[in-house]
């Protein structure tokens, strides 16, 4: 694979995924100015960018949500916690009664370390346990786990999109995410251009969990209006600097 200047490379996961002339890691995933430490989507060149491809009528709402979260945020109560991360907490717990969750989100919340397998089967890992009793350590550690269970490279990349549209009150299409991610670097070796159908995937895992704070159940049709608690969710991703620890809590 070569990427945009044409140097050769691997490219990430399957065969067939765009490599990279730049991305969100040419950049430095770090807030300026005043909140050194906490890792958020806020170089100028990556702002830029994304209010420049994005449709007009969504601009200053981009750049409204992206000064938000450029800013100090207060953390979330304990109660708003509790009710964004209810349908999660509600599928661990399906898990630790041995009873049968949707196999895509299994598939996620074992990706983000909540759940594990065992003789076949899914068990709740101890941070799942932890997630189970308290709701506002959920949270948290969801929160990190949005990006940091991610590899780096185009999937990375279409995840933090993902949340920056997210936090704007807004659900991109695969088309907009192929568009943004082609500006900021990624194409096939053969020079083709990333479309829609190509991107589809990559954000997965995040917009299944945004989708379960939305307490959207299996058969249900998802839906493409973003909730409050996903907008403070999808902050609170941009920003986690740390993971929240489990020492002294199990």
């Amino acid at each position: 694979m070569r990427d945009g200047d044409g140097q050769s490379g691997a490219g990430p996961g399957r065969t067939g995924h765009p490599v990279v002339a730049t991305g969100f890691g040419a950049f430095g995933v770090f807030l300026p100015d005043g909140l050194a430490g906490r890792r958020i989507v806020a170089r100028a060149e990556v702002l830029e960018h994304l209010v420049r491809i994005s449709p007009h009528s969504l601009r200053m709402e981009l750049i409204t949500a992206l000064g938000q979260a450029t800013r100090e945020m207060e953390p979330v109560t304990e109660q708003a916690a509790e009710a964004a991360v209810a349908p999660i907490r509600w599928l661990l717990a399906q898990v630790h009664d041995g009873l049968p969750i949707d196999e895509e989100l299994g598939a996620v919340l074992t990706t983000y370390r909540l759940l594990r397998g065992s003789a076949g089967r899914r068990i709740l890992a101890p941070a799942g346990y932890l997630g189970l009793r308290q709701a506002d350590w959920l949270w948290d550690f969801l929160a990190w786990e949005a990006i940091e269970s991610v590899p780096e490279g185009v999937v990375r990349d279409a995840t933090i999109l993902h949340l920056v549209c997210t936090s704007a009150g807004w659900w991109p299409s695969p088309d907009f995410l192929a568009e943004a991610l082609g500006g900021l670097g990624w194409i096939f070796e053969s020079g083709k251009p990333l479309g829609g159908e190509d991107v589809a995937d990559f954000a997965q895992p995040v917009a299944l969990v945004l989708g379960a704070l939305n307490d959207l159940r299996e058969g249900d049709t998802p839906i493409r209006e973003v909730s409050p608690a996903e907008r403070s969710f999808a902050l609170a991703a941009l920003m986690s600097a740390q993971p929240p620890s489990l020492v002294g809590l199990l």
